[in-house]
């Protein structure tokens, strides 16, 4: 694997991370009236079953991860990749924010 490679391996696992705690921390927080979640999509998978929603949402991600991980030598791929890493990262802040009025507030 070269660095190129690797470099984008770990984009792809810090991703696959933030998604998990953004599944997880979002069944929890509405499962405990904390939060409502914003995209109706989700809102609906999240009603059909928590365990439905956390298993999709992980898998659907997972799938995407491998599809970019195919497409990684197009620059195209870098370039889209960014936005979704900043937006998951600002969701993960805004989970840690909730985590922190809720448990240290």
């Amino acid at each position: 694997m070269n660095r190129g490679d690797y470099k984008f391996l770990v984009i792809l696992v810090i991703l696959t991370i933030l998604n998990t705690v953004d599944a997880l921390a979002t069944a929890f927080w509405i499962e405990h009236q904390l939060a409502t979640e914003a995209n109706p999509l989700m809102e609906y998978w999240l009603n059909i079953s928590p365990v439905f929603f956390i298993t999709l949402k992980i898998l659907l991600v997972t799938i995407c991860s491998l599809f970019l991980w195919r497409l990684r030598k197009r620059k195209l791929t870098y370039i889209l990749l960014i936005p979704v890493v900043i937006i998951y990262t600002y969701i993960f802040a805004k989970h840690t924010n909730i985590a922190w009025n809720v448990f240290f507030c």
